[in-house]
C-alpha cells in the first residue's frame, strides 16, 4: 500500500489511500446529487453547414444556416409587392418561365389564410383583432360556398295540367326552409297505363350515406308515384295530412326526382314540402364574398353570412403562380400573375418550363439577326 497525497481547493495536502494498483479506496463524503435530466434522444437526420441543433414543432431540429434546396427552387420569398417577388438568395430564371409558390422541396405550396378573432360584428363588417394575415386576403374571396340545389334546377315533363290550367310550383320551394311553401301540383298529369312523372335535376347532385326522406302531402284518394334517379315508386296514399316518407336507404347521389298520377284524376294532387338528407333538412345558401378589406381598421366587410364574435375569418384555398418577366439578382418581376405569394415559401420553375429556355433563346437568335 501507498500513501498519495492530494490537495484541495484551500490549497491543503492531505493524504489519499490507495491500493496495491494505485486505485483511490478512500470513499467520499456528502449527499448523493438529484439525477441528471434525460438525453435528448436521437439526433435528427440530415445536418447541413452551418446548422444549429434547436427544437422546433416539439422536436429536435437543424436549425440556421443554409438549407440546400432542390434545383429550380428559390428563396425563402422575403417580399412581395408589384408584382416584384424578392428572396432571400440569388435567382436566375429565363423568359415565359412559369413559377409556382412551393415548399422547400419544390412541392406546390397551397395556404388558406385565417384572420385574427372578430372582436364586434356590424352589419356585415367584421372588426378583428389585428391585422394578421389580412395581406393574403384579397376583394372577392369566397368565404361562404352556399348550396344551390333548388334556384337553378331543371324540370321537365308536365308543368301545367291541360284541362285545369294548374301549374306545377317551382321546385325551388323545396330548399328554401320554409315548411309552408311547396313543390308540387294540383291535378293529374298522366294515366293508369302511360305514368308522365315531372321530373326535377338539381343543379348539383345530392349526397347522401345513410337515408333520404321527403315531407309530402297527397290527397283524394288516388295513387300517387314518385320518381328518383330513373326508378318509379309508389307514395302511400291517401296523405291528407303532412308526413315524412323514405324515399330510399343506402348511400349515392339524389340525381333526378319527381312524381307522377297513375290515376289521371285531375283533381288529386302531390306536394312536396322539404328534404332530408340523413337526418338533415336540405337548406339553400347564399355564397358569401369579401367585398372590402380594411387593414388600418382592421376589418373585413362581406355580402352576406352568420359572423360571430371570438369567430376567425377563413379565406380559401390558394397558391401563388404566375410567368417570368425577368430576374435581377434577388428578384423576380413577373409578367403575369395571380397575385397570391405568401412571405416566407418558395419559389419553383418545373423542370417541364425548359420550353421555355428554347424559346427565349429563339427569341434572341431573331433580335441579333
Amino acid at each position: 500500500m501507498a500513501i498519495l497525497y492530494g490537495t484541495t481547493a484551500e490549497g491543503d495536502s492531505l493524504p489519499v489511500e490507495v491500493n496495491e494498483f494505485g486505485q483511490l479506496v478512500a470513499v467520499g463524503v456528502g449527499e448523493q446529487g438529484p439525477p441528471g435530466a434525460p438525453g435528448v434522444g436521437e439526433l435528427p437526420p440530415d445536418p447541413f453547414e452551418g446548422a444549429i441543433l434547436g427544437w422546433k414543432d416539439n422536436k429536435l431540429a437543424w436549425l440556421g444556416g443554409a438549407v440546400p434546396l432542390p434545383e429550380g427552387t428559390y428563396g425563402p420569398i422575403l417580399d412581395y409587392s408589384n408584382g416584384v417577388l424578392t428572396l432571400a438568395d440569388y435567382v436566375s430564371i429565363p423568359y415565359l418561365t412559369q413559377i409556382f409558390l412551393s415548399d422547400d422541396q419544390g412541392n406546390q405550396y397551397f395556404y388558406s389564410p385565417v384572420s385574427s378573432p372578430i372582436v364586434a360584428v356590424n352589419g356585415n363588417v367584421l372588426t378583428l383583432a389585428d391585422d394578421r394575415n389580412l395581406e393574403n386576403f384579397r376583394v372577392g374571396d369566397v368565404l361562404v360556398k352556399g348550396s344551390d340545389y333548388g334556384r337553378n334546377g331543371v324540370m321537365s315533363g308536365m308543368t301545367n295540367h291541360p284541362e285545369t290550367g294548374t301549374r306545377i310550383q317551382d321546385p325551388v320551394n323545396l330548399f328554401d326552409g320554409n315548411e309552408s311553401s311547396y313543390w308540387g301540383y294540383t291535378g293529374g298529369n298522366g294515366n293508369q297505363n302511360r305514368p308522365e312523372p315531372t321530373i326535377w335535376t338539381p343543379t348539383n347532385p345530392i349526397p347522401y350515406n345513410q337515408r333520404v326522406e321527403v315531407l309530402v302531402h297527397t290527397g283524394f284518394g288516388d295513387p300517387v308515384g314518385y320518381y328518383l334517379n330513373g326508378n318509379l315508386g309508389g307514395l302511400p296514399t291517401p296523405m291528407e295530412t303532412l308526413r315524412w316518407i323514405t324515399f330510399t336507404e343506402g348511400s349515392g347521389f339524389v340525381e333526378s326526382f319527381g312524381f307522377y298520377n297513375t290515376s289521371g284524376n285531375r283533381t288529386n294532387y302531390v306536394r312536396f314540402y322539404a328534404m332530408r338528407i340523413d337526418g338533415n333538412k336540405v337548406v339553400d345558401s347564399p355564397e358569401v364574398k369579401i367585398t372590402a378589406i380594411d387593414e388600418a381598421a382592421p376589418s373585413i366587410t362581406t355580402d352576406g353570412g352568420a359572423w360571430q364574435v371570438g369567430q376567425d375569418v377563413v379565406g380559401p384555398s390558394k397558391s401563388g403562380e404566375g410567368t417570368v418577366q425577368t430576374t435581377s439578382v434577388d428578384a423576380i418581376v413577373l409578367r403575369e400573375n395571380n397575385d397570391q405569394w405568401r412571405v416566407g415559401e418558395y419559389v419553383t420553375a418545373p423542370a417541364q418550363n425548359l420550353a421555355a429556355r428554347y424559346v427565349y433563346r429563339e427569341e434572341i437568335k431573331k433580335k441579333l439577326l
